[in-house]
């Protein structure tokens, strides 16, 4: 089967990005898609409380604020979105209102309040060339996922999907568990449709438990990124001295600049 999509060991950064920009494929559906062993299952119109895309939206501006109060120096950014992603925070290693320091991603946190997509955050960490820090607000479990690994979890995934991909064109069924889920019209159905719902009847209750794991989270976050930002500072340092030092041992005559004598008046 030829999918398209040439496998090989030891991809670099860019050819993993290359390779998901020709799928022309949304992020946070990666794991969706890998995760049914049915091509053709499609999901429903899930039922979900409001009330939990709710809480991530307040944890996630509570930890960007937090984050700048702590690094009040370095560029932190909040909701970013770029092409088909949508980032939760961003710090850049620059100087906010002061001086750059090369402006590059220093890092990528993404909040989870629910479920983790491994793949997602996989590709953020490679489309962004820096670590994902991963928060699992309800466990309270921090993670740091670098560019290298991600960058080898997902070698083989474009070729993963687009056998996914051309086995659904070809109207390929495996019809088990993934009947449960799914509202599609099909004759290999074996299980009844039984649509995915989430109340807010525990909401309290999970509520509670954010509530609380938050500021281990945040202090965990913290012992992570700071060693991230000085070492990023020392190089800083260091790159403008040598540039100022350059900058004073050489000379006018050294650089074959003829000074034009003083005129007398």
């Amino acid at each position: 089967m030829d999918t398209g999509v040439a496998i090989k060991m030891n991809k670099t950064l860019a050819d993993i990005t290359q390779d998901f920009n020709r799928l022309d494929i949304v992020p946070s559906k990666i794991d969706d898609i890998l995760q049914k062993a049915c091509p053709c299952a499609e999901n429903g119109n899930e039922s979900i409380s409001s009330m939990y895309n709710f809480m991530h939206q307040v944890f996630n501006a509570r930890l960007a604020q937090d984050l700048k109060k702590i690094f009040a120096k370095l560029n932190v950014q909040h909701e970013v979105v770029e092409g088909n992603s949508r980032l939760d925070i961003r710090l850049l290693n620059d100087y906010q209102n002061r001086v750059t320091v090369g402006g590059k991603n220093l890092v990528v946190i993404d909040m989870k309040t629910g479920n983790v997509k491994l793949y997602q955050l996989c590709l953020y960490s490679v489309r962004n060339q820096c670590p994902t820090i991963i928060v699992e607000l309800l466990s309270g479990d921090v993670h740091l996922l670098t560019p290298e690994i991600a960058c080898k979890i997902l070698t083989n995934l474009p070729s993963e999907i687009e056998k996914i991909t051309e086995m659904k064109s070809l109207k390929a069924t495996l019809p088990g568990q993934d009947c449960r889920f799914c509202a599609k019209e099909c004759k290999d159905r074996i299980a009844k449709y039984t649509p995915y719902k989430v109340s807010s009847t525990s909401f309290a209750e999970r509520a509670l438990k954010l509530e609380t794991n938050y500021n281990k989270v945040k202090e965990r976050i913290q012992e992570i990124i700071r060693p991230m930002v000085d070492e990023s500072t020392a190089k800083a340092a260091n790159e403008m001295k040598e540039a100022k030092n350059v900058r004073v041992s050489v000379s006018p005559m050294a650089a074959g600049i003829q000074i034009a004598p003083a005129i007398k008046i």
